[in-house]
Formats: structure tokens, C-alpha cells, sequence
């Protein structure tokens, strides 16, 4: 799963253009503690709104080969929850 992870940030990073360190600046902030990358919330902390979603939605059909529809996003909340979601889905299609 680190591999979807980071295949993941780097759609983030590279394509949806969310700026990864401001976002764990907030989350730290709000959480007085220290998180990762993959804990962050995508769109409190990242700042990630509905045209980014479907932005992200194209990508990641295109980066895993997968079908994904956006009722597929609906109780997603950080990275871990996305990769975890598209590591499902990609056993399904084994």
C-alpha cells in the first residue's frame, strides 16, 4: 500500500497541484501535533474542492486502470482513506 501512497501524493502534488506541506502545517496546527502526509485531511487541510475532486477522480482512473465513480469519495477524508480505497478496488479487478 506505500506504493499507492506515494503514487497518490505524487498526483496530488504533480497534477491536482495541492501544496502537500501547507496542508500538514494546518493539520499540525490544528491538531497541536505532528502528521504525515497521509493523515491530512483533503479538504480541510489540503484545501481540495469539487473541481479538484473530479480532477483527482481522472487521474487516479488513468494512474490505476480503475472505474471509479464519485460516490466512491464520498467517506473519504485523508490519503490513507483514498489509497485504501483504491488498494480495494484493485484486488476487485484481479
Amino acid at each position: 500500500m506505500e506504493e499507492i501512497k506515494t503514487r497518490i501524493k505524487d498526483i496530488l502534488v504533480n497534477e491536482i497541484e495541492v501544496n502537500l506541506e501547507a496542508a500538514i502545517q494546518n493539520a499540525n496546527l490544528k491538531n497541536n501535533m505532528q502528521n504525515s502526509y497521509e493523515h491530512i485531511s483533503l479538504f480541510d487541510d489540503a484545501g481540495m474542492d469539487s473541481l479538484m475532486l473530479v480532477d483527482l477522480i481522472s487521474s487516479l482512473e488513468i494512474e490505476f486502470e480503475l472505474d471509479l465513480q464519485l460516490q466512491d469519495f464520498e467517506n473519504l477524508k485523508t490519503i490513507e482513506d483514498l489509497a485504501l480505497m483504491v488498494t480495494q478496488k484493485l484486488s476487485k479487478n484481479v
